[in-house]
């Protein structure tokens, strides 16, 4: 039922007007598409997420974690004090993402700023919406680099495969996703898993003899613990666009 695209649409057009929503707002990307678009743009992404695909990451990804791991330890060693977030628990989605996606370290800044101000819930769905458009404009001027000279990443095996079939727009809409979908998640997960550790040192205890408990505890924390506190809006389809307007609804929801 939920499926059902006619009734639970999740395409951002049937948004527009809607608690000062404007047209120029729409991300694009899978999350804000119905089919056919949204089958169209799974299809060409599919792919580049594949077990064989994502293995060539493993050794950068665990180069990263090491280099965190390192930056925490000479901070300790020089009298600092050690934020596990800015030292660990955002750096490592952020530099992975953005090796990813094929773009430099140095855009590593702007990637944690745009992600995580859209989940301020201070502003509201349109102070997130907000925050999405000024991302777009940033991954447009990427995405237009990418297309002039596709680099090894996600977006410029894109660009290779798929040429003029997928819109700046549309490549830009992607990466926007993974920035939603990878960020702020990955980040709250790390952090708060190191909590439940900390607050449980039976389980770390249990984790440091036996490796083989490492990946059900992963999957137990998943199910345990709420790394994102707002959901974005959506709406339900109708027949008429009269019957739309007033059926549609602007949510956010914070959990636990």
């Amino acid at each position: 039922m939920l499926g059902a695209a006619n009734m639970f649409s999740s395409d951002f057009t049937n948004l527009v007007g809607t608690v000062g929503i404007t047209a120029d707002q729409n991300p694009g990307g899978l999350g804000f598409t119905d089919p056919p678009d949204h089958t169209r743009l799974r299809r060409m992404l599919t792919p580049e997420f594949t077990g064989h695909r994502l293995r060539r990451l493993g050794p950068r990804v665990e180069s990263i974690v090491t280099g965190q791991l390192d930056e925490m330890a000479a901070t300790e060693r020089d009298g600092g004090q050690v934020d596990l977030v800015q030292q660990f628990a955002l750096p490592i989605p952020s530099l992975t993402i953005c090796e990813l996606l094929g773009v430099p370290y140095a855009d590593r800044a702007d990637f944690q700023r745009l992600s995580t101000t859209r989940f301020d819930l201070l502003g509201g769905v349109t102070g997130s919406l907000g925050a999405i458009s000024e991302s777009m404009e940033y991954l447009l001027e990427i995405v237009k680099r990418q297309r002039a000279e596709p680099g090894e990443g996600l977006l410029g095996q894109l660009v290779r495969d798929h040429g003029d079939d997928i819109s700046d727009h549309e490549l830009a809409g992607l990466a926007d996703g993974l920035l939603t979908g990878g960020l702020e998640t990955t980040t709250s997960m790390l952090a708060l898993g190191t909590i439940v550790l900390l607050r449980h040192p039976e389980s770390r205890a249990a984790l440091r003899a036996n490796d083989a408990a490492i990946e059900p505890f992963v999957d137990e924390l998943l199910r345990y613990l709420t790394v994102v506190q707002v959901a974005f809006p959506g709406s339900r389809g109708n027949a008429s666009r009269s019957a739309g307007a007033r059926s549609r609804r602007a949510t956010s929801c914070s959990a636990r």
